[in-house]
């Protein structure tokens, strides 16, 4: 059975249109369905402060090109640097993904939780689930 994999614009409501194209942020949908997307609108019902404050963090990383230039790509995940770990400072909400090559450098969310005290588990869940849809990407 095929998977449809479709980028999509980040919304222009989170981060405006201008950073989206500079930077070419894209969400990762797969059959229709972008867990991104979902997380993001998760955090704004969760707590609109914290979803401010990651996205503050998210547009202080790119405008640093941290993202870009260093190796571990800001992640603790040890089984695939390559997965991008944006954190709301001293928050909850996490967001994840990857930056793609193929095309020029796209930053691709693919997933994200909402961290809660002692949940290593569910942290490392979200940290496999990014690294799988970004095998499924560029599979």
């Amino acid at each position: 059975m095929k998977i449809a994999l479709t980028l999509i614009n980040f919304p222009e409501k989170y981060i405006p249109k201008e950073w989206r194209i500079e930077h070419n942020i894209k969400l990762l949908e797969v059959d229709g369905r972008c867990e991104a997307l979902e997380a993001i609108l998760e955090f704004n019902n969760n707590d609109n402060r914290d979803l401010k404050k990651l996205l503050s963090s998210f547009k202080i990383q790119l405008r640093s090109k941290k993202i870009l230039h260093e190796g571990s790509r800001l992640s603790k995940y040890s089984a695939n640097k390559e997965i991008l770990e944006f954190k709301s400072n001293r928050g909850h909400s996490r967001l994840f993904g990857f930056l793609s090559e193929n095309s020029g450098s796209i930053i691709i969310c693919t997933n994200g939780y909402w961290k809660t005290t002692g949940k290593k588990a569910k942290q490392d869940a979200a940290f496999r689930r990014a690294d799988t849809l970004r095998n499924l990407y560029f599979d």
